[in-house]
């Protein structure tokens, strides 16, 4: 298992365990391995495995028999509560993402906005000085058409 720096390791390894229980990849009731086996598959120091059943227990996912081991709870409620404690995290994680998404596609959508707009601006830019060239034009038209019609009639 690849750890991430963000939560604690004991943490990591409780949630990879629950997700064991969910799954039925360990049944109620299941031993679970020795504190040493627990170091040693997960790679982890013995105390933190230690650290890991000690907190399993206070959360009610596992329970201690002096000499035997440590065994995954039996109560099926604790099963169904971790199920809907998964569930939530899942439509967390989903309604993020989709926060995140319906934001980025606001984000593109003004941005395009704003293209049309500026693609907008520079027509009408093009626009007011293609009229303004034309209307120099008229004035010059209308200037010499004025000094025609004062020749003619001198």
């Amino acid at each position: 298992m690849e750890f991430k720096s963000n939560l604690p390791i004991y943490l990591q390894v409780i949630d990879d365990i629950k997700k064991k229980i969910i799954t039925g990849a360990l049944p109620l009731g299941t031993k679970l391995p020795s504190s040493r086996e627990l170091a040693i598959q997960y790679d982890i120091n013995p105390n933190t495995a230690a650290r890991v059943y000690n907190e399993m227990e206070s959360l009610g996912l596992s329970y201690t028999k002096r000499g035997i081991g440590t065994f995954v709870t039996e109560d099926p409620q604790v099963i169904d509560r971790l199920k809907q404690e998964q569930l939530k995290q899942i439509l967390t994680v989903l309604d993020e993402q989709l926060t995140g998404t319906l934001a980025l596609d606001r984000h593109q959508e003004r941005q395009q906005q704003l293209i049309v707009m500026e693609e907008r601006a520079t027509i009408a830019r093009e626009l007011h000085d293609s009229i303004a060239q034309s209307l120099s034009c008229m004035k010059m038209q209308v200037s010499c058409l004025q000094m025609q019609g004062d020749a003619l009639s001198d």
